[in-house]
């Protein structure tokens, strides 16, 4: 090609979804956004007994106050502890990798003698 682009396909042949490709795609962003931002699960790390129990925080149960964890809180719990264990995560792989080509080249330790 030479750098040109197709015309897209327009008229009585094309469906309503083609037509309205941009709107769905709006659709489907604000549902995502929504997703990421709506409670995804509860948690009851560091809340009072359930007598103090105030806005934001929801009586569970009756002895029971928990707090709403949004999505997008608990995908960036996960980044950071993926990023916090990343560097050790590769150095132990190296280090174990290092090590198994060492005991590759001991004869000793492989079990065989070379020549």
């Amino acid at each position: 090609m030479n750098g040109t682009t197709l015309p897209r396909k327009s008229g009585p042949t094309t469906t309503w979804i083609v037509r309205r490709q941009n709107t769905w795609r709006v659709a489907i962003l604000v549902l995502l956004l929504v997703a990421i931002l709506s409670p995804w699960s509860y948690s009851a790390d560091g809340l009072p007994p359930a007598e103090w129990c105030h806005a934001p925080n929801i009586l569970l149960e009756n002895e029971r106050c928990v707090k709403l964890v949004s999505g997008a809180s608990i995908l960036a719990f996960m980044a950071r502890v993926l990023f916090s264990m990343g560097p050790a995560l590769i150095l132990e792989i190296i280090l174990k990798t290092k090590q198994n080509l060492q005991d590759w080249n001991d004869p000793e330790k492989r079990g065989t003698k070379l020549g």
